[in-house]
This record gives structure tokens, C-alpha cells and sequence, in this order.
């Protein structure tokens, strides 16, 4: 966290929200948009919204539900991290995956407009059009329960063993900083805190704040998303001061002076980096 939240806030200019709308609602609209039910229902959604109804109510719930989704695209596009970019389509800042049940009751909806429109010579045709339509939109489904099966882990860098493991290094009462400290606490039942902004290279820095004034961090856990940062992103983004880091230390083996954890568990290099203060996976 940043010394000063407010004056790092105040340095960001109305230019970049703009430059992160445009880039990010671009992707969104592209991507994220027309995946949002998960088939092609939302193809039926959008062709819905050109559809006047009878019932003034349902027309109202219509536009709604329109105008509150360009909302939502506005916020996601604007909120959106690095997260998102880690795991596309399944993370906290997916906003608009809760419209879809209301894309399936709209797209529906147009699809049996269009059934009534049409005059079938036998009457089981009608019901072969429903069950095709049920068997498109379930061949995602289908696909993904038919073999080969996929791994139910998102790794890297999800892998609830591994990181089981570095959590249980610790003891109970013990702190971890990491760069996904949802995980280690959940799987690995520790005390996490999120990697600083700073790593320790001076005194005054976050990481000391944590370390003296809060409770001592008795380990440092990195995973691939630290780790599998291009070099050059490395050297040059300032976001990156934690691969900067990791790279110092398990290629160059060098550590900030005065550092207070010096071990590093040489078998999960260069994939992870779990730093310590003693060796700890032979006790």
C-alpha cells in the first residue's frame, strides 16, 4: 500500500481513465461480450433488444437490462487488472457474467417469436426446432464432459498441493507475504498479506512498515504470476518491482542489504520462489 494513498490517487490524470475505457471496453466488446452466457444465446439476446413487445412492462425490463449492461461493461472496463488478463473469463472482475440468466430469458423469448412466425407442415417439427436449438447450446457443455478431460487446476499458478506445501512451512501463528495471498489463506489456512509495493530495499519502505510495526513476514512466497514476467517488463515497468526481485535474487543470487529472509527453496526454481529465514522443508 502506498505511504500516501491520497497524493498517489491525485496523480493519475482524467486522460488515462479514458485511454483504460477505451482499451479495456475494447477487448470486452470483442471478447468478453459476446462470450458472456457461455454460447450463442447471446447472439438471440442482442437480436431481442430490436424486438418491441406488446406488454409495455416487459419492454421497460428490456431496455433495463440493456442500459444497465453498458454500465457494467463501463465499470469492468475501468476495474480491470492484470487479474483478468491471468484468467479471462472466470475472476472476480467478470461483472457481466450476472446477466446471464437474463440472456437466456430474453434470447429465448426472441427464439419463440420467431418459432410462432413460421407455419410447420407437421406438427413434430416444431418440437425437432426446440430440441436442436437445446442441443446447440449445449454442445459447450457436451465438449467439456467428453474426454479428453481437462485439469480441474489452473496452474500455473493454482495448484492447491504446492501451495499447501509452502503455507505449511510456516507455522499457524506466522506471516506470509505472497502475490496471491487469496490462495495461501484458503488452501494453506496462513496469515497472508499482498506483496508491497517496495521490496525492502530501504528502510523506510512497505515492507519494513509490515515487518517492524505489524508482525514479522517469516516468508516470501512467488508464484508464476511474479515469475513468468518477460524480462524486459522486469527491468522496465514499475509494477514489476517483485520480478525484479525474484530475477536478483534466484539468478543473481542478490539480496537487498540487511534483508531479513536469505533461504530460498532451490528445488521449485524458476518456476516459484518461496524465500525464508532457515531452512524449513527439512524440519
Amino acid at each position: 500500500m502506498p505511504q500516501n494513498l491520497s497524493l498517489n490517487l491525485n496523480n493519475i490524470e482524467l486522460q488515462q481513465y479514458a485511454r483504460k475505457l477505451f482499451e479495456n471496453g475494447r477487448t470486452i466488446v470483442e471478447q468478453d461480450l459476446p462470450q458472456v452466457a457461455g454460447n450463442w444465446i447471446a447472439a438471440l439476446f442482442l437480436a431481442a433488444l430490436f424486438v418491441p413487445y406488446r406488454n409495455p412492462l416487459l419492454g421497460r425490463f428490456k431496455w433495463f437490462t440493456a442500459g444497465t449492461l453498458g454500465i457494467f461493461l463501463v465499470v469492468q472496463a475501468l476495474i480491470r487488472t492484470a487479474s483478468s488478463d491471468h484468467m479471462p473469463r472466470y475472476n472476480s472482475e467478470n461483472l457481466l457474467v450476472v446477466f446471464t440468466p437474463l440472456l437466456f430469458i430474453f434470447g429465448a423469448a426472441f427464439f419463440y417469436t420467431l418459432l410462432d412466425q413460421i407455419e410447420f407442415p407437421l406438427p413434430w417439427l416444431r418440437g425437432l426446432a426446440v430440441g436442436g436449438l437445446v442441443f446447440v447450446l449445449s454442445l459447450p457443455l457436451i465438449f467439456r464432459l467428453l474426454p479428453p478431460g481437462n485439469s480441474p487446476f489452473h496452474y500455473p499458478p493454482y495448484y492447491p498441493v504446492v501451495t499447501q506445501e509452502a503455507a505449511h512451512w510456516l507455522d499457524a501463528q506466522e506471516l506470509m507475504m505472497t502475490d496471491m495471498p487469496w490462495a495461501t489463506a484458503w488452501y494453506g489456512q496462513r496469515q497472508s498479506v499482498w506483496v508491497t509495493l517496495d521490496t525492502g530495499e530501504k528502510p523506510t519502505d512497505d515492507f519494513y512498515r509490515i515487518y517492524d510495526e505489524h508482525k514479522q513476514i517469516k516468508g516470501i512466497y512467488l508464484t508464476q504470476l511474479t515469475t513468468n514476467d518477460k524480462y524486459l517488463d522486469m527491468r522496465q515497468s514499475r509494477e514489476s518491482v517483485w520480478g525484479r526481485f525474484y530475477y536478483q535474487a534466484a539468478v543473481r543470487e542478490k539480496l537487498p542489504g540487511g534483508f531479513p529472509l536469505k533461504v530460498v527453496q532451490p528445488g521449485w526454481l524458476p518456476d516459484q520462489m518461496f524465500l525464508t529465514d532457515r531452512i524449513r522443508w527439512r524440519e
